[in-house]
């Protein structure tokens, strides 16, 4: 290991000491306070150790050579002071403050410091290798795969910056978290396969051009995502997603949920949103802006926003049995924006989970496959104070062009619409779907094994009430 400490102009180096420019390697430049500076020239995959103090400004390291060389483990130790002390692992022509910034190495072994009031850029050419770990991290971008946890932030004290990311792909063996702050991006060219966290803060956006997660490696993107004070996670998008998405606070909010389609998983999925979404706000789009939620091609999981839905909810493909849509409060048209962008769902496929909303529907419901609703959809489920809720069933429930009708006691049979229901709470008789038919006037002999009653929605039997039916009879000779 080599390592360096800076006071005022004057480098020690305990181990190793190359003369500058003396072989082709990795170059370092420490920058004191004052504007001296200090280049020393270490072998590519060295391990490299330096002094933070408080005469330490800036430390530049990069590869000299055409093409780029590896740098080993890089680790700024607290030698104490407070400055703030700006980490450039980029390249030569790097300046503070600019993005993107030009790649100084091929693959780096990892950046760790301890110290507080470290301020951290990386861009390299190959694979990440090792940890990052700095009490504030700018922004890293990693041109091949990022194979190691990224962590901003020394605890949850440090005051910490939204900073960035951008790889060829993230592999499983990587995370991502800012433990005091926000993350700004991350962006990925093929796969995002790891988990990010920001429990004190929010996230800006988490894209990738193939998954994020596979269906053997789901992934865990959770944010505080305090609407209260402005944060949220505002899009996650990939070709397809698996895993979970949550926002943990009270009040916390989500932007968008994407799937594109754009590439098959390697289990050969298109689309699909595997997993689940939590959050209590879903962000109405602007005038002309994309849906909340759009998913290319199956929901197999479940969706819960805990108040009301103003933007669509659009599923391409089929909602998976054991899915659930839950949906607290209203499904509400927004005045603000076109009728397009107003909330409703939009299934073009089947249904075959669960729809359950807590009060009004206030937005259609669509389901686009003939004979494609095979799962239940419940409106105004909800309790309030020990009883049902009075929430109303206002806009028109659809399979395959079909209303439901006449809402919300519709006559539409459930093997006609593919065996499912659409109920508003309290469930009552669904009385054309009956066998026989409620109030069916039946011949005298006929003889029945069985009275089917169905209802809108599922109900149990309390044998204390006494029979859910009564047969009535009248004589053949009997006037009408």
């Amino acid at each position: 290991m080599i390592q360096f400490r800076i006071r005022t102009a004057i480098c020690l180096v305990i181990g190793l000491f190359i003369p500058i420019r003396s072989v082709l390697g990795v170059e370092l430049i420490l920058t004191s306070v004052g504007g001296t500076s200090e280049r020393i020239v270490v072998p590519a995959n060295t391990p490299i150790s330096i002094v933070g103090n408080n005469a330490l400004r800036i430390v530049r390291i990069y590869s000299l050579t055409t093409p780029l060389e590896d740098i080993g483990p890089v680790t700024l130790l607290d030698g104490g002071g407070t400055n703030t002390i700006f980490v450039l692992i980029a390249g030569q022509t790097s300046v503070i403050g600019t993005s993107p910034q030009p790649t100084g190495c091929r693959n780096l072994a990892g950046f760790e410091s301890t110290r507080r009031n470290v301020e951290l850029v990386v861009s390299i050419s190959g694979d990440l290798l090792g940890n990052i770990l700095a009490s504030e991290i700018y922004s890293i971008n990693v041109l091949q795969t990022v194979r190691a946890p990224i962590t901003s932030g020394v605890d949850s004290n440090d005051p910490g910056v939204a900073f960035f990311v951008s790889a060829g792909s993230i592999s499983s063996l990587a995370t991502i978290e800012s433990r005091a702050s926000d993350i700004g991006t991350s962006t990925t060219t093929t796969n995002m396969l790891a988990t990010v966290r920001a429990p004190l803060g929010g996230i800006g956006s988490i894209t990738a051009g193939g998954s994020i997660g596979f269906a053997h490696s789901p992934v865990t993107i959770s944010a505080l995502a305090d609407n209260s004070a402005g944060k949220g996670i505002d899009l996650v998008r990939g070709s397809n997603i698996y895993g979970v998405i949550v926002g943990a606070a009270a009040d916390s909010r989500i932007g968008r949920v994407e799937t594109t389609g754009a590439v098959a998983s390697p289990s050969g999925d298109r689309g699909i949103m595997s997993g689940s979404v939590q959050t209590a706000i879903m962000t109405a789009p602007a005038p002309g802006g994309a849906p909340p939620i759009s998913i290319s091609g199956d929901l197999k999981g479940n969706i819960t926003i805990t108040t009301d839905l103003f933007g669509p909810l659009e599923i391409a493909g089929d909602v998976l049995p054991g899915s659930v849509i839950r949906i607290g409060g209203v499904v509400e048209t927004n005045p603000a924006v076109s009728p397009a962008l107003t909330g409703r769902i939009n299934i073009a496929g089947s249904m075959h989970g669960t729809i359950d909303i807590g009060q009004t529907l206030r937005g259609p419901l669509t389901v686009g496959t003939p004979a494609g609703l095979t799962g239940r959809v419940f409106i105004n489920n909800q309790i309030v104070n020990g009883l049902p809720g009075t929430s109303q069933w206002l806009q028109p429930v659809t399979v395959a062009g079909v209303e439901l009708a006449t809402r919300p006691y519709y006559s539409n049979t459930a093997s006609s619409i593919g065996g499912g229901s659409v109920g508003l709470v309290p469930f009552q008789l669904h009385a054309t779907d009956c066998s026989p038919i409620a109030n069916e006037a039946l011949a005298y002999c006929s003889a029945r094994s069985e009275i089917r009653m169905r209802h809108y929605g599922p109900v149990a039997w309390n044998p204390a009430d006494g029979d859910p039916f009564i047969i009535e009879r009248r004589r053949i000779t009997h006037s009408v």
